[in-house]
């Protein structure tokens, strides 16, 4: 039987381009908070953030470790972010972004 081009095997550096150089899949296509850490799969801020949140308590995310909210204010709407699973101070803190039309 021929063999199939598709099928050849790489070496690990050549299927994933370090983070940041490049490579991999357009933005908004990435694998998002399923990605594995470390692996260079997390093309978001989310992705990212949530291999950090895993590295550190040393288990896998629950849905109330990482709150997200969006608000209608009067100039547009605000996303904030907070994070309980973090111990001391970490836990009470919310970080803002930008508001948005």
């Amino acid at each position: 039987p021929a063999k199939n081009p598709n099928t050849k095997k790489r070496k690990a550096a050549e299927a994933f381009p370090p983070a940041g150089l490049g490579g991999g899949l357009p933005a908004g296509k990435g694998a998002g908070a399923g990605a594995a850490p470390g692996g260079g799969a997390n093309v978001s801020s989310k992705g990212d953030l949530n291999a950090v949140l895993n590295k550190m308590l040393k288990r896998p995310l629950a849905k109330e470790d990482v709150v997200y909210e969006a608000i209608q204010t009067a100039l547009g709407f605000q996303a904030t972010l907070s994070l309980p699973c973090l111990d001391g101070e970490w836990a009470g803190l919310q970080w803002a972004g930008d508001v948005a039309p």
